[in-house]
């Protein structure tokens, strides 16, 4: 069962919800760990410090305008820089927690088939914000629930109006899962270390047997998230669809410089992430979200 699905490491289901919580499966897809998640991947386990020229950071690529020729308007007060390369541990200590969408994995040279991430990438071809809201409306739209879904808020402005964009969306990974080639939940016992000796009249208890870890959980894409950005900028839902997102690596330390805790202006007091980094992105057939009611769920396993 799980040996035959690791010849992927990922399988990501995609399923389509509409109003009544219906679930339709659309596709099945997988993987593909880019070069930031790659690189902190062995930073964070052999602990042997952070080389900023190696990161390219989503505060980084992803700079937009407070005001017209203003500064870089990624809401953290502790820096004016857009990656905070002053601690390494910070960047040691990132979690994936997470994840972001966009809609141009299409490769436009052969419009019927999907652009192949190079593991070179460090970001989603067009970032798509799960909210966009009239920043005089965020207070309002934005309750303290609604804002804890999401993070790394950007004032934007459309047209000629502001808005308040929300370009990442927070989910729970869950537990690590730890199983045997069956299903059957396993918990590693000394006694297992003998070596395996098929002409022993003894049986190893794993013989023929084996062992696997696996995270599972879901990524939410509400009927609410990324159709507002749709609207405002083309006036209807016609053709709006998803053909990438990605799973991203964050900072949320708290009681450092580095929390990137922001003070509204009208608004209570909340925390934003920092060092942001995409760790994996998918590729995908178009998946349309072309119609108020309906919303996508991922469900999202990662074997090893």
């Amino acid at each position: 069962m799980f040996s035959e699905n690791l010849k992927h490491n990922t399988i990501v289901e995609i399923f389509d919800t509409d109003k009544n919580g219906i679930q339709t499966h659309e596709q099945t897809t997988h993987n593909t760990t880019v070069l930031g998640g790659r690189a902190a991947t062995l930073e964070m386990v052999f602990r042997n410090g952070f080389t900023p020229s190696q990161h390219l950071s989503l505060e980084t690529t992803l700079r937009l305008k407070k005001t017209e020729g203003g500064a870089d308007n990624y809401e953290n007060p502790t820096s004016a820089s857009a990656m905070d390369t002053t601690v390494a541990a910070d960047w040691n200590d990132r979690h994936i927690s997470y994840f972001c969408v966009g809609n141009s994995g299409i490769n436009y040279e052969s419009p019927l088939t999907m652009a192949e991430p190079g593991n070179y990438e460090t970001r989603l071809y067009n970032m798509i914000p799960f909210r966009c809201v009239p920043i005089a409306n965020d207070s309002t739209i934005m309750t303290s629930i609604e804002r804890a879904k999401y993070a790394m808020r950007r004032k934007e402005k459309i047209g000629n109006s502001w808005y308040y964009t929300y370009y990442l969306k927070k989910f729970d990974p869950g537990v690590l899962h730890m199983i045997d080639a069956n299903g059957v939940p396993y918990t590693p016992v000394d006694a297992n270390n003998a070596a395996v000796n098929p002409g022993s009249a003894t049986q190893h208890p794993l013989q023929n047997n084996a062992i696997y870890t696996h995270y599972k959980f879901e990524l939410l894409v509400e009927p609410t998230d990324f159709k507002e950005y749709f609207k405002v900028m083309f006036g209807s839902l016609n053709g709006a669809k998803i053909t990438e997102f990605g799973l991203c690596m964050v900072n949320t330390t708290a009681g450092t410089a580095k929390d990137g805790m922001v003070t509204e202006p009208n608004g209570p007091t909340y925390k934003e992430v920092r060092n942001v980094e995409l760790y994996s992105k998918i590729v995908h057939a178009p998946s349309y979200m072309n119609i108020e009611e309906n919303g996508k769920l991922i469900r999202y396993s990662i074997l090893s």
